[in-house]
Protein backbone atom coordinates (compact mmCIF):
# COMPACT_ATOMS: atom_id res chain seq x y z
CA UNK A 1 0.00 0.00 0.00
CA UNK A 2 2.84 2.39 0.93
CA UNK A 3 4.60 1.57 -2.36
CA UNK A 4 1.43 2.42 -4.32
CA UNK A 5 1.19 5.81 -2.56
CA UNK A 6 4.84 6.49 -3.44
CA UNK A 7 4.11 5.68 -7.09
CA UNK A 8 1.14 8.08 -7.15
CA UNK A 9 3.25 10.83 -5.61
CA UNK A 10 6.07 10.29 -8.15
CA UNK A 11 3.59 10.20 -11.04
CA UNK A 12 2.10 13.47 -9.84
CA UNK A 13 5.48 15.19 -9.84
CA UNK A 14 6.06 13.98 -13.44
CA UNK A 15 2.60 14.61 -14.92
CA UNK A 16 1.88 18.05 -13.47
CA UNK A 17 4.94 19.79 -15.08
CA UNK A 18 4.24 17.92 -18.30
CA UNK A 19 0.69 19.26 -18.36
CA UNK A 20 1.96 22.83 -17.87
CA UNK A 21 4.51 22.37 -20.69
CA UNK A 22 1.87 21.05 -23.09
CA UNK A 23 -0.52 23.87 -22.15
CA UNK A 24 2.20 26.46 -22.75
CA UNK A 25 3.02 25.01 -26.17
CA UNK A 26 -0.65 25.03 -27.16
CA UNK A 27 -0.98 28.64 -26.01
CA UNK A 28 2.03 29.72 -28.07
CA UNK A 29 0.70 27.96 -31.15
CA UNK A 30 -2.60 29.82 -30.86
CA UNK A 31 -0.87 33.17 -30.41
CA UNK A 32 1.72 32.76 -33.19
CA UNK A 33 0.21 30.79 -36.08
CA UNK A 34 2.45 29.41 -38.79
CA UNK A 35 3.61 32.21 -41.11
CA UNK A 36 2.42 31.98 -44.72
CA UNK A 37 5.01 33.06 -47.25
CA UNK A 38 3.52 34.64 -50.38
CA UNK A 39 5.86 34.33 -53.32
CA UNK A 40 5.06 36.84 -56.08
CA UNK A 41 4.67 35.35 -59.55
CA UNK A 42 7.69 35.46 -61.83
CA UNK A 43 7.38 38.09 -64.55
CA UNK A 44 9.12 35.99 -67.18
CA UNK A 45 6.45 34.87 -69.63
CA UNK A 46 8.79 32.24 -71.00
CA UNK A 47 8.79 30.49 -67.62
CA UNK A 48 5.13 30.86 -66.67
CA UNK A 49 2.38 30.94 -69.25
CA UNK A 50 -0.19 31.19 -66.44
CA UNK A 51 1.08 34.66 -65.65
CA UNK A 52 -1.25 36.24 -68.20
CA UNK A 53 -4.18 36.31 -65.78
CA UNK A 54 -2.16 38.49 -63.37
CA UNK A 55 -0.97 41.11 -65.88
CA UNK A 56 -2.82 44.16 -67.13
CA UNK A 57 -1.78 46.08 -70.27
CA UNK A 58 -0.18 48.71 -68.00
CA UNK A 59 1.84 45.96 -66.26
CA UNK A 60 3.24 44.82 -69.61
CA UNK A 61 4.21 48.38 -70.58
CA UNK A 62 5.93 48.82 -67.22
CA UNK A 63 7.99 45.66 -67.64
CA UNK A 64 8.85 46.60 -71.22
CA UNK A 65 10.12 50.02 -70.18
CA UNK A 66 12.13 48.57 -67.30
CA UNK A 67 13.79 46.16 -69.72
CA UNK A 68 14.57 48.97 -72.18
CA UNK A 69 15.97 51.13 -69.37
CA UNK A 70 18.31 48.25 -68.50
CA UNK A 71 18.97 47.76 -72.24
CA UNK A 72 17.97 44.12 -71.82
CA UNK A 73 16.69 43.60 -75.35
CA UNK A 74 16.02 39.89 -74.82
CA UNK A 75 13.69 40.69 -71.95
CA UNK A 76 12.14 43.61 -73.83
CA UNK A 77 11.32 41.31 -76.75
CA UNK A 78 9.07 39.26 -74.45
CA UNK A 79 6.75 42.24 -74.08
CA UNK A 80 6.45 43.12 -77.79
CA UNK A 81 5.15 41.47 -80.91
CA UNK A 82 7.86 40.67 -83.49
CA UNK A 83 8.77 43.59 -85.76
CA UNK A 84 11.59 44.68 -88.02
CA UNK A 85 13.51 47.97 -88.10
CA UNK A 86 12.86 48.87 -84.48
CA UNK A 87 15.04 51.58 -82.99
CA UNK A 88 15.31 49.44 -79.85
CA UNK A 89 17.95 47.15 -81.29
CA UNK A 90 21.68 46.63 -81.26
CA UNK A 91 21.94 48.98 -84.25
CA UNK A 92 21.01 51.97 -82.10
CA UNK A 93 22.79 50.93 -78.92
CA UNK A 94 25.48 53.59 -79.30
CA UNK A 95 22.79 56.27 -79.56
CA UNK A 96 20.31 55.17 -76.90
CA UNK A 97 22.23 53.21 -74.29
CA UNK A 98 24.08 56.21 -72.78
CA UNK A 99 20.77 58.09 -72.40
CA UNK A 100 17.93 55.62 -71.93
CA UNK A 101 19.15 54.52 -68.50
CA UNK A 102 17.94 57.88 -67.19
CA UNK A 103 14.32 57.59 -68.27
CA UNK A 104 11.56 57.82 -65.71
CA UNK A 105 8.01 56.89 -66.55
CA UNK A 106 4.54 56.20 -65.30
CA UNK A 107 1.45 54.60 -66.78
CA UNK A 108 -1.76 56.47 -66.14
CA UNK A 109 -4.84 55.17 -67.93
CA UNK A 110 -5.55 51.96 -69.79
CA UNK A 111 -8.48 51.31 -72.10
CA UNK A 112 -9.24 47.73 -73.11
CA UNK A 113 -11.38 46.79 -76.09
CA UNK A 114 -11.48 43.06 -76.69
CA UNK A 115 -7.99 41.93 -77.61
CA UNK A 116 -6.57 45.44 -78.00
CA UNK A 117 -5.66 48.02 -75.41
CA UNK A 118 -4.25 51.52 -75.12
CA UNK A 119 -2.14 52.64 -72.17
CA UNK A 120 -1.35 56.33 -71.64
CA UNK A 121 2.31 56.69 -70.73
CA UNK A 122 4.39 59.66 -69.56
CA UNK A 123 8.14 59.44 -70.10
CA UNK A 124 10.75 61.78 -68.68
CA UNK A 125 13.79 61.42 -70.98
CA UNK A 126 16.76 63.27 -72.47
CA UNK A 127 15.77 65.11 -75.64
CA UNK A 128 18.28 64.14 -78.34
CA UNK A 129 17.89 67.26 -80.48
CA UNK A 130 18.49 69.47 -77.46
CA UNK A 131 21.45 67.38 -76.32
CA UNK A 132 23.16 67.19 -79.73
CA UNK A 133 22.28 70.63 -81.02
CA UNK A 134 21.86 71.47 -84.70
CA UNK A 135 23.39 68.62 -86.68
CA UNK A 136 22.33 69.91 -90.09
CA UNK A 137 25.75 71.14 -91.21
CA UNK A 138 27.54 68.09 -89.83
CA UNK A 139 25.04 65.80 -91.52
CA UNK A 140 25.40 67.61 -94.87
CA UNK A 141 29.19 67.25 -94.80
CA UNK A 142 28.86 63.64 -93.74
CA UNK A 143 26.56 62.88 -96.67
CA UNK A 144 28.94 64.58 -99.06
CA UNK A 145 31.85 62.42 -97.94
CA UNK A 146 29.70 59.33 -98.17
CA UNK A 147 28.77 60.21 -101.75
CA UNK A 148 32.40 60.79 -102.67
CA UNK A 149 33.28 57.41 -101.16
CA UNK A 150 30.28 55.87 -102.93
CA UNK A 151 29.04 54.34 -99.67
CA UNK A 152 25.59 54.53 -98.05
CA UNK A 153 25.01 56.75 -95.06
CA UNK A 154 24.78 55.22 -91.59
CA UNK A 155 22.74 57.46 -89.30
CA UNK A 156 23.05 55.21 -86.23
CA UNK A 157 26.86 55.38 -86.45
CA UNK A 158 26.74 59.12 -87.19
CA UNK A 159 24.58 59.83 -84.14
CA UNK A 160 26.49 57.42 -81.90
CA UNK A 161 29.68 59.35 -82.66
CA UNK A 162 28.04 62.61 -81.58
CA UNK A 163 26.55 61.06 -78.44
CA UNK A 164 29.99 59.73 -77.51
CA UNK A 165 31.31 63.31 -77.56
CA UNK A 166 28.91 64.39 -74.84
CA UNK A 167 30.95 65.02 -71.72
CA UNK A 168 28.34 64.40 -69.02
CA UNK A 169 25.12 62.67 -70.03
CA UNK A 170 23.83 62.90 -66.44
CA UNK A 171 23.59 66.68 -66.71
CA UNK A 172 21.59 66.69 -69.94
CA UNK A 173 18.17 68.28 -69.87
CA UNK A 174 15.24 65.90 -69.83
CA UNK A 175 11.71 66.66 -70.97
CA UNK A 176 8.35 65.01 -70.37
CA UNK A 177 6.52 63.41 -73.27
CA UNK A 178 3.13 61.72 -73.07
CA UNK A 179 2.04 59.13 -75.60
CA UNK A 180 -0.34 56.20 -75.98
CA UNK A 181 1.05 52.68 -76.12
CA UNK A 182 -0.99 50.31 -78.29
CA UNK A 183 -1.08 46.67 -77.22
CA UNK A 184 -2.61 43.43 -78.45
CA UNK A 185 -3.41 40.22 -76.63
CA UNK A 186 -1.67 37.11 -77.97
CA UNK A 187 -3.16 33.61 -78.07
CA UNK A 188 -1.87 32.89 -74.58
CA UNK A 189 -3.68 35.89 -73.16
CA UNK A 190 -0.55 38.00 -72.74
CA UNK A 191 -0.64 41.73 -73.41
CA UNK A 192 2.15 42.76 -75.80
CA UNK A 193 3.12 46.08 -77.31
CA UNK A 194 1.99 46.02 -80.94
CA UNK A 195 5.52 46.72 -82.15
CA UNK A 196 4.72 47.09 -85.86
CA UNK A 197 1.75 49.38 -85.28
CA UNK A 198 2.49 52.86 -86.74
CA UNK A 199 0.31 54.34 -84.00
CA UNK A 200 3.14 53.54 -81.56
CA UNK A 201 5.46 56.09 -83.18
CA UNK A 202 4.77 58.71 -80.50
CA UNK A 203 5.45 56.11 -77.81
CA UNK A 204 8.81 55.22 -79.41
CA UNK A 205 9.69 58.90 -79.67
CA UNK A 206 8.85 59.44 -76.02
CA UNK A 207 11.02 56.55 -74.85
CA UNK A 208 13.94 57.33 -77.19
CA UNK A 209 14.05 61.07 -76.59
CA UNK A 210 12.70 61.92 -80.02
CA UNK A 211 15.04 59.70 -82.02
CA UNK A 212 12.53 59.03 -84.80
CA UNK A 213 11.94 62.75 -85.33
CA UNK A 214 15.70 63.31 -85.41
CA UNK A 215 16.15 60.58 -88.02
CA UNK A 216 13.41 62.17 -90.14
CA UNK A 217 15.23 65.50 -89.95
CA UNK A 218 18.51 63.90 -91.00
CA UNK A 219 16.84 62.20 -93.97
CA UNK A 220 15.80 65.63 -95.25
CA UNK A 221 19.35 67.01 -95.16
CA UNK A 222 20.97 67.53 -98.57
CA UNK A 223 24.69 66.82 -99.10
CA UNK A 224 26.91 69.87 -98.74
CA UNK A 225 28.04 71.57 -101.94
CA UNK A 226 31.58 70.85 -103.07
Amino acid sequence: MKNRKKLYIIAGFVLIPAIFIVAALMSNRQQTPDAIVHTPPSFSRQNDQQLAQFLTPADSVTHLLRALRDWDLADAAQWMTPATDLIFSGTYRGVLFPLITRIEFNTRVERISGTTAIVDVSVYAVDLRTALGDLTEHAANYLLHRELEDSPHDWPAFLAEHVARLEDTNSLIRIMRSAPAHLVMDQGGNWLLDAGNPDNRDFYNAVSGGLLNLLDMLDEVEPAAE
